[in-house]
């Protein structure tokens, strides 16, 4: 009788247990429900705020952006937050949206945070005011642009093309003084080979600047005797410039070692030290190549025609840049 009881009992308790998990499993699902209605009841709100909606159709104008993608990216917390920030933040503010062809949508809210990669047109949205932007103050106080992938490549090539030229004919200068005319070619120089030294850089590579008065030069004028005009001693001063900011290059180059990482505290696996000795080989076979230009050659025969005592200089690197190269060419990376 007693175990009959017993059983009764415990069948009871296991009932009453499975009720009370059954409610709760119950009151879970209902909460849930209250939180993606509530979610979509935020989401619906914010699409139709005026703000989103003039956003939206301006992505759409100039990044080709469909609806359904922009509605998909307001579907993200943290995207809707971002916008919200920028809206609501007083003093400058920025956004950068790019749009990938597999329809996705990504923004960034400062310039770091674009990777390098970045392959695909950006859309930029600037704020024109300091104070915070108002649900009927969007189309007045937002600009808009948009930028390249190879945004680089196209200031360079207005610097060699378009600045440069214009910039560095005397013909320009004829109303300005001497000094004022020879300051703004040093500066247009300086520029231009900064934009060259850059362009190597964002291609893992180390590009030699060639000054633009190399190009312009005869060298059976100016090689013919060692006794030099003001025009030659410029030239000459031009060169031997150059080849300072070279041995300078180079040498950061040929200092570099794999073991630096370790001294870093850094372990790298036998792959990465592969890769280092053939980024290492590609980056002195292309200084290498530069070096054998017919221009830089012209310009290596100034230097020995005028007994620069930069020549022996431009020796030593073309030999050590050679050294390295034969170095690497003959072993199995």
């Amino acid at each position: 009788m007693m175990e009959l009881e017993l059983a009764l009992a415990l069948e009871h308790q296991e009932k009453k247990v499975e009720t009370v998990a059954a409610v709760e499993e119950v009151e879970e699902e209902e909460e849930e429900e209250e939180e993606e209605e509530a979610a979509a009841k935020r989401l619906l709100l914010f699409s139709r705020d005026p703000r989103a909606r003039f956003l939206g159709r301006r992505l759409g104008q100039m990044l080709r952006v469909r609806e359904e993608t922009w509605s998909r990216y307001l579907e993200g917390e943290e995207n809707r937050q971002t916008l919200q920030e920028f809206w609501g933040r007083p003093g400058p503010a920025l956004l950068l949206f790019r749009g990938a062809p597999a329809g996705r949508l990504t923004a960034w809210s400062a310039w770091s945070q674009v990777p390098e990669d970045a392959q695909h047109k950006l859309l930029y949205v600037g704020k024109r005011m300091e104070a915070s932007i108002r649900a009927d103050s969007s189309q007045e106080a937002l600009m808009f642009g948009q930028l390249p992938a190879t945004s680089l490549l196209l200031v360079k090539a207005f610097m060699d093309e378009v600045a440069v030229p214009i910039l560095s004919n005397k013909k320009n200068h004829t109303v300005w003084p001497y000094f004022v005319s020879q300051d703004l070619g040093s500066h247009v120089e300086g520029m231009k080979s900064k934009m060259h030294i850059l362009s190597g850089v964002m291609s893992g590579r180390t590009l030699l600047p060639i000054p633009t008065v190399a190009g312009n030069i005869q060298v059976e004028s100016n090689c013919s005797e060692v006794k030099q005009d003001s025009h030659e001693r410029v030239v000459l001063h031009t060169i031997e410039s150059v080849v300072i900011n070279w041995s300078h290059q180079i040498q950061k180059v040929l200092q570099k070692d794999s073991g630096q990482l370790l001294l870093k505290g850094i372990h790298p696996d036998p792959e990465t030290e592969l890769d280092f000795w053939k980024t290492r080989r590609d980056n002195l076979l292309c200084i290498y190549d530069q070096l054998q230009a017919p221009v830089v050659q012209k310009m290596v025969q100034i230097l020995k025609t005028k007994q620069s005592s930069y020549f022996p200089t431009f020796e030593d690197i073309f030999m050590r840049v050679k050294a390295g190269k034969d170095n690497l060419d003959l072993s199995d990376i």
